[in-house]
């Protein structure tokens, strides 16, 4: 067991803190929803009225009585549903320091890295008791697998299966918006990787688009045609983190470029955010 930190019930208090560590655990993963404290209310449905009758949300905190994490735990998937399925469900969760221990780019202490290890186990560990109680074999879990969750996942579970999600629905909405907004990110990553250079283009629905990279920063321009052009899938598996440079890239200047733009991360969707 982790010394120093403890697990309770979310009480309407610590409503503030879920939101920080929400925002901090999931800045810069793909596909996690940007929530406002409107969306936390009206959407999530997480209130203080909610907090105070906690039914399944567990934050754990440390010595000083921060709260440094939190999960959301279903005994039978979700509230309301019928099923004779044997597991439990973990919807959310997110630890304070998260991303720090786990994105490519953020370097983090081993001190933070220890922390986080801790606090997820800690809080799967918790998850996992709940299920038990509740008479189940099985602990399922929507949850980025992050380093800290897979080590908490050696440590708890008899057995595990993993079953991440490849695919989602996505379509771009703008023939060159998408990519032009990401410029300012991918040149800082561009220019820090040594310029790889690999012209590659991809497809949209309203034509091809052309990711420059011969000038002094990259460039995106709507071209008329293109012979090898991805396809606007691959693109969003690069975007989304549900592939790797390595499985899409057609060169090794491809896949110096790639590896560049679209560094790996654990991505997440949330089955809260439902849409």
């Amino acid at each position: 067991a982790p010394t120093g930190i403890r697990i309770r019930p979310a009480e309407a208090g610590d409503l503030e803190a879920i939101h920080a560590i929400y925002d901090g655990y999931n800045r810069g993963r793909p596909i996690a929803v940007e929530r406002s404290a409107a969306y936390w209310r009206d959407w999530i449905g997480l209130t203080e009225v909610r907090l105070a009758r906690p039914d399944g949300m567990r934050v754990a905190v440390n010595g000083g009585g921060r709260v440094v994490g939190y999960i959301t735990v279903h005994a039978n998937f979700y509230n309301g549903h019928q099923i004779t399925e044997d597991y439990a469900y973990v919807s959310e969760l997110g630890v304070l320091g998260g991303q720090a221990a786990s994105g490519a780019h953020v370097a983090a202490s081993d001190e933070d890295q220890r922390t986080c290890r801790a606090v997820a186990f800690a809080l799967l560990r918790a998850a996992a008791e709940m299920a038990r109680a509740a008479g189940k074999q099985e602990l399922h879990v929507s949850i980025a697998l992050d380093p800290a969750v897979r080590s908490a996942a050696e440590r708890l579970f008899e057995t595990s299966t993993e079953d991440a999600t490849r695919g989602c629905m996505a379509r771009l909405l703008s023939h060159t918006g998408l990519l032009r907004s990401l410029l300012m990110e991918w040149n800082g990553r561009w220019l820090e990787a040594g310029r790889p250079e690999c012209d590659t283009a991809f497809e949209t629905p309203y034509g091809p688009v052309l990711l420059k990279t011969q000038g002094r920063l990259l460039e995106v321009e709507a071209v008329d045609s293109a012979a090898s052009a991805l396809s606007q899938a691959e693109l969003f598996r690069l975007l989304f983190a549900t592939a790797l440079a390595a499985e899409i890239g057609r060169s090794p200047a491809e896949r110096r470029l790639f590896e560049a733009l679209f560094p790996p991360f654990a991505g997440v969707y949330y089955g809260a955010d439902g849409f």
